[in-house]
Parts: structure tokens; C-alpha cells; sequence
């Protein structure tokens, strides 16, 4: 006969609400909020985004969804009128950035 321990365990692997786990998961993501940056970084960004050119790989450290994310990618173009950078079809407006750098 099996124990009350025994028993529980079986039944650990079964998840009866699909997604849950994931959705706790996403809950524990630490929110942090967007830095302001100083006017030296900005014009450094600025610099960078004049020497840059399509088609090169980059690295963007933006904010995102309230947390900082760093992608690496293609730069696909540079619209000064929208104030944004498109990498690897990811729309970036100017004011999200944090840092670039060349890969």
C-alpha cells in the first residue's frame, strides 16, 4: 500500500491549468523604472546613431515592458521623423534607448 506522501507524488508531474506556471513565472519579473538619462549620454547615443549604417549589426539596450532588454540585430533604418531605430524589425523610439554598441 502506498503512503499519503507516496501518493501525492504521482500526481505532482500533472498540470491541471496549462499556462499557469508560466504565468507565475512572468509575475515574478522584477519592474524597474525607465532611468532619465544625463545630457552626455544623450548626445553620445546621438553621436552613435550618426556613424551607424543599415545593414550593420548593433547591439540596443532599450527599455521594454518595464525592465531593460538588450537585442542584438540587423539595424534595418533610422526615421528622424518617427525619432526611432528599427533592429531586426523592432520599432525603438529614441527615448527608450539606453545604449548601443557595435557588435
Amino acid at each position: 500500500m502506498l503512503s499519503r506522501l507516496e501518493r501525492a507524488k504521482q500526481f505532482l508531474p500533472f498540470d491541471a491549468l496549462k499556462g499557469l506556471q508560466d504565468a507565475l513565472r512572468e509575475k515574478e519579473v522584477e519592474y524597474v523604472e525607465m532611468i532619465e538619462l544625463s545630457d552626455d549620454k544623450k548626445e553620445e547615443l546621438c553621436r552613435k546613431l550618426q556613424i551607424l549604417y543599415v545593414g550593420e549589426t548593433i547591439y540596443v539596450t532599450y527599455y521594454n515592458k518595464n525592465h531593460y532588454t538588450k537585442i542584438k540585430g540587423k539595424l534595418l533604418y533610422i526615421n528622424p521623423l518617427k525619432k526611432s531605430i528599427n533592429v531586426s524589425k523592432i520599432e525603438i523610439p529614441f527615448e527608450y534607448i539606453k545604449d548601443i554598441d557595435v557588435a
